[in-house]
């Protein structure tokens, strides 16, 4: 479902622009740390490198309840 809506969110914008673009999601800190995500996406070029190349964050309403020191400081 992320996926789908990384690539509708930015099928039309320069790939090099994908860096600006921020994806918040509460459980962020342990979907990035799946090995999966550290690859490219089986996807045609250059849509392989959505997950990659965007920042993401974890909204901070649910960062305070993270209790991982890592997840407040990635």
């Amino acid at each position: 479902m992320a996926i789908y809506y990384l690539y509708r969110r930015l099928k039309d914008i320069p790939e090099e622009q994908w860096e600006n673009f921020i994806l918040s999601y509460d459980n962020m800190c342990n979907v990035d740390k799946m090995r999966v995500a550290k690859q490219p996406l089986p996807l045609t070029e250059p849509y392989h490198r959505l997950w990659i190349d965007v920042n993401k964050v974890i909204d901070r309403l649910h960062l305070r309840n993270h209790k991982d020191a890592k997840c407040k400081e990635n």
